[in-house]
């Protein structure tokens, strides 16, 4: 139904930049500081959505952001850094029963399914307990570079201050502050992305 694309075409964008968790492990992972310098190979990550998306038509509906695949480095010189990402990002929707029924019509769920903006295919299918579970794929690339500064267990980068820890060959980064995207008749969605590098 196009008026339902409308809707949740700007929920889907936000998969771009930014789940619940990956084969690394926890998405909370604790700062620990250590030594950035040398190349690390992106190996997994995850996203975190600290507040949920509105819809109008179905307060109850439920967003996730996982990160379906994931390649790239970051390289930490003395003082300057680069990073480049690929990142393919899956959201999933989740409709429960109820919001199949509409004050004008009756809603099945691959009636939910088509293109969104973008090109972008969202395909809807039965799901648990009777409702909806809609999912829509988004690739993007992530380019970075700049002077960077490390603060104890944290380091200024241009997109803002990470906290960090590096374990052996491990690094994790997640971002310490959230980020809020604005998305209109769907209220706002706070998101963070960690990631996990390999030292190379």
């Amino acid at each position: 139904m196009r008026k339902l694309l409308q809707l949740v075409a700007p929920l889907l964008l936000l998969a771009a930049c930014g789940g619940d968790d990956d084969d690394a492990g926890s998405c909370s992972a604790q700062a620990c500081g250590g030594d950035l310098l040398g190349k690390w190979k992106l190996t997994g990550g995850c996203y975190t959505v600290l507040e949920q998306p509105e819809l109008d038509f179905c307060p109850s509906a439920t967003a996730t952001l996982d990160l379906d695949k994931a390649t790239g480095t970051v390289v930490f010189d003395t003082d300057t850094y680069s990073r480049n990402f690929e990142l393919t990002a899956r959201l999933t929707l989740s409709l429960p029963e109820k919001c199949k029924h509409q004050p004008d019509t009756e809603l099945e769920c691959a009636d939910l399914s088509g293109e969104l903006d973008g090109g972008n295919p969202l395909t809807c299918k039965d799901g648990g307990g009777g409702g909806c579970s809609c999912t829509a794929l988004f690739p993007s690339e992530y380019r970075e570079s700049g002077i960077y500064t490390k603060k104890g267990n944290q380091v200024q980068l241009v997109s803002g201050l990470t906290d960090y820890c590096v374990s052996g060959k491990n690094l994790v980064m997640r971002p310490s502050m959230s980020v809020n995207m604005k998305m209109g008749q769907m209220g706002d969605m706070t998101s963070t992305l960690q990631t996990t590098l390999e030292k190379q």
